[in-house]
């Protein structure tokens, strides 16, 4: 006679199935993100390519040949030094800051960000329209997402996030400014305010780098104000 399985087997295996399952969907949405698994800069990665091979600015006519973005007045009218001078100015933490993004400190958190963040002078209270470069044949050179930010980016601690920001902002930003003044004090605008064409479109796009990631990371501040971590300021433990 061949032994039944009995009904508590078939409710014992179903319950185990079960509990695989809500594991497998939770770790699907709840591991750790990184910043190459939020943010995809590979686009950026070509465009500086093509910079950092150029010899002067006007070598830089074919990539914005038809090409229509209005370039806000105020950006026009300075030099990518002065542009360049703020970014680099900005894009420091001090040894207690550090100390206190280890520590998921609030308020640091808030403090740098919104450094990282600053614009120059003249453009502080201004807002600058991306569309028509984000629609433009220079879209693909911008920074684009994998997925959407969540309070899974880097939990254990503020610091390692900011500084995922901070290397954005020295490869995508600064250094390419960087070449552009370089390649501008070649050509013979290299004194003028704007520059070229050239040289006015490529501070536009470095300018929207850097927007971007700012209004990404404005996200992630939210996300760590709303929750509590292990020896974070706030926390319980």
């Amino acid at each position: 006679m061949k032994n039944r399985i009995r009904p508590s087997y078939y409710s014992s295996l179903i319950i185990l199935i079960i509990l695989i399952l809500s594991i497998t969907a939770c770790t699907k949405t709840e591991y750790l993100q990184t910043f190459d698994d939020v943010f995809d800069i590979s686009g950026i990665l070509d465009l500086n390519h093509t910079l950092d091979s150029a010899k002067s600015v006007d070598a830089l006519s074919d990539l914005f040949k038809d090409v229509q973005v209005d370039v806000p007045a105020l950006l026009d009218s300075m030099t990518t030094d002065q542009i360049l001078s703020c970014f680099e100015l900005n894009n420091r933490m001090s040894d207690s800051e550090i100390d206190m993004l280890l520590k998921n400190d609030p308020e640091t958190l808030t403090d740098v960000l919104d450094r990282f963040g600053a614009l120059p002078f003249p453009l502080i209270d201004s807002t600058i329209d991306y569309t028509d470069l984000k629609s433009s044949k220079l879209g693909k050179y911008l920074l684009s997402q994998k997925e959407d930010l969540t309070i899974y980016y880097y939990p254990n601690d503020c610091y390692s996030a900011v500084l995922e920001m901070q290397n954005y902002m020295y490869l995508c930003v600064i250094q390419p400014l960087k070449k552009l003044r370089e390649l501008s004090l070649i050509s013979q605008d290299g004194n003028s305010k704007g520059g070229n064409k050239e040289e006015k479109c490529y501070k536009f796009v470095i300018m929207n780098h850097h927007h971007e990631m700012c209004e990404q990371y404005k996200k992630y501040k939210d996300h760590m104000h709303k929750i509590k971590h292990k020896g974070g300021s706030g926390s319980s433990h």
